[in-house]
């Protein structure tokens, strides 16, 4: 059979562990202030590559949903994070007031007998409101408190069990508070119900369960282990918490004569033992099942009533059957070998639950730092559609400039100096209108991915990119013209020499000889004389110009420069963004991976000093 330990040596067992605690929260909050070093480092850094990543990438940008993601995560973590922290101060401020005393909490459902529970513990009386609160020993004398409130109507009203030095019993939801007692080295706290109709109420007793050093689970013998009953016991288990399972008001109400007043009279009494026995065995064997073999055996389930346990306090053999006895008789041996150990392991293994929830909050950033390569990937994809698509629009005004440009100039093409110099003054001109079509291009491309895009472009055209054009030359061709004619003195000489031979000849020869002789005289007279002469002038005619290969210059330099020039400056940016991109993807997942890290670390620290404890 198993020991039986009163209430009294119970509470005397609790004040000889009171001189054994000490600080124990030192470690937890040395680890505290190490998780808070990390939080600020991740928080300030994180933000700060946010805020300059949201400064850089217009609202347009795929990208900004992930940088405006990141920054919401950031927020609702940081929130969070503030929140449980602000629950742990309170808990750890909770906790202070308790450090030379075994913490033991009650938890459970509404009506499982927490409050009468309490009572018994604190008066031996389940229901002392009648009774006389005095005691002959003071170190006996529970001293009460409240510490929060839910302030929901229907519950116990402010600072009640102080006042009233008593838990309330009997209504349907009698505690709306963290409210206890303290004896030596035993704080013993009463929370509210859970499954309450007021879920403040429930919230209330879950904020601080986590800081009990001892948890009693309640379930009314009514039906224990439900599946709401058995969630509950798995997340306490998952809490590092030592936890037992009671089946309170495990008696029955029945009549019997009482011979003396020769009445029915109802009489309390306690379920049988077969019946007890069952109920504890179902709930052992759920437990199983939801927490497997080994960690279910490491927890102890208990049928008991408290009532029976008052009823019949002077009979040994009924207050052992009432339970009580081997409920104090397990927390005695539990303070006795492990009280120290509960003690200083508690707030360790509150901190290392805080930790693993936090890193739960990391979690979507994985997520966040996965989706980041997709808008990456969109912008690769549509930069260069929307590069050709600009080159061809581009092109397109730049041959029109051109074709206005030359046209305004064929008016002085008869003039080579003059058309050179306009030449010269056009090339430098359509070179500025290349340089803003490029500009005005690239803008089109990025205008919608990167922030002030004109001021993050720099040097797009070269003027060297750009051959000068040919030099305009009129083409030329030699002609004569004449100027006037020589009259010749042949004619006049072969006269002359006529006249003379025809003398001579008819002295000589008569008649006959005067014509031979003129024949001959002429002849030679002729030869001495010229023929008639034209004066001739050679002068230099336009045949064409270079005009329309110069224009057919221009039109194919300024249009390959153009798409040149595009499309490598876009290449350029393109490849910028991207690398910029993944940089800022990159920081970001190197500092979620450093607070991962950092916390892992912390989290094992902390195991060890679990182990250790």
């Amino acid at each position: 059979m198993t020991e039986t330990v009163s209430r009294h040596e119970l509470l005397e067992s609790f004040k000889n562990l009171k001189d054994q605690f000490s600080q124990a929260l030192n470690d937890a909050q040395n680890q505290d202030h190490k998780f808070e070093e990390i939080r600020q480092i991740f928080s300030k850094k994180f933000a700060k590559q946010l805020e300059d990543a949201r400064k850089n990438i217009p609202a347009k940008n795929p990208m900004a949903a992930q940088i405006e993601g990141f920054i919401s995560l950031l927020y609702n973590t940081s929130h969070t994070w503030n929140e449980r922290i602000g629950k742990r101060e309170k808990g750890i401020g909770f906790r202070a007031n308790h450090n030379d005393s075994l913490l033991v909490f009650v938890f459970g459902k509404v009506k499982s007998g927490k409050s009468s529970l309490g009572n018994y513990i604190a008066w031996g009386n389940t229901d002392p409101s009648d009774m006389d609160k005095h005691l002959d020993h003071a170190s006996l004398q529970p001293h009460y408190f409240s510490h929060d409130q839910s302030e929901v109507s229907g519950g116990d009203e402010h600072k009640e069990a102080e006042k009233r030095r008593e838990f309330r019993v009997g209504a349907t939801e009698a505690t709306s508070s963290i409210q206890g007692f303290n004896l030596a080295g035993l704080t013993w706290i009463d929370s509210p119900g859970l499954h309450s109709l007021n879920p403040k109420n429930e919230q209330l007793a879950k904020n601080y369960v986590e800081h009990a050093d001892l948890i009693l689970y309640t379930m009314k013998s009514d039906a224990p282990g439900r599946d709401s009953d058995l969630k509950e016991i798995k997340d306490l288990n998952n809490k590092y918490k030592k936890t037992l399972l009671l089946i309170t008001g495990s008696d029955d109400v029945e009549e019997d004569w009482d011979e003396t007043t020769e009445q029915i009279i109802q009489k309390t009494v306690m379920k049988d033992v077969t019946r007890r026995n069952k109920q504890k065995q179902s709930v052992i064997n759920e437990l199983h099942k939801i927490l497997g073999f080994s960690e279910s055996n490491n927890i102890d389930v208990t049928s008991i009533s408290a009532r029976y346990a008052q009823l019949n306090q002077n009979d040994p053999k009924c207050f052992a059957d009432s339970g009580m006895g081997e409920l104090f008789s397990t927390i005695n041996i539990l303070i006795k070998t492990d009280g120290l150990r509960i003690k200083q392991q508690a707030p360790m293994a509150n901190f290392k639950n805080f930790l693993e929830s936090c890193l739960d909050d990391l979690k979507p950033y994985h997520q966040l730092m996965h989706d980041f390569e997709e808008p990456i990937v969109e912008i690769q994809k549509k930069i260069p559609i929307t590069v050709r698509q600009e080159v061809r629009v581009a092109q397109t005004i730049m041959r029109s400039e051109i074709d206005r440009a030359f046209n305004a100039l064929e008016a002085n093409r008869h003039d080579q100096s003059d058309m050179q110099n306009n030449i010269q003054i056009l090339q430098k001109s359509l070179g500025e209108y290349l340089q803003k079509l490029i500009a005005d291009s690239l803008n089109n491309v990025f205008y919608e991915v990167m922030q002030d895009f004109r001021s993050s472009m720099v040097s797009t055209f070269r003027k060297s990119d750009l051959a000068q054009l040919p030099e305009f030359k009129i083409e030329t061709a030699e002609e004569q013209i004449p100027l006037g004619v020589n009259k010749g003195t042949r004619k006049r000489n072969g006269g002359i020499g006529a006249l003379l031979g025809a003398g001579l000849g008819f002295l000589a020869g008569g008649p006959v000889g005067s014509m031979a002789g003129a024949t001959i005289g002429s002849t030679l007279g002729a030869m001495t004389g010229g023929d008639t002469t034209t004066n001739m002038e050679t002068i230099k005619i336009n045949t064409g110009d270079n005009f329309q290969i110069i224009k057919q210059s221009a039109m194919t330099m300024y249009i390959d420069t153009l798409e040149r020039n595009i499309e490598q400056k876009a290449e350029e940016l393109l490849s910028t963004l991207i690398t910029d991109t993944r940089k800022l993807a990159n920081e970001l997942s190197d500092e979620i991976k450093t607070v991962e890290s950092n916390l892992k670390m912390l989290t094992h620290e902390t195991n060890k000093k679990l182990d250790i404890s």
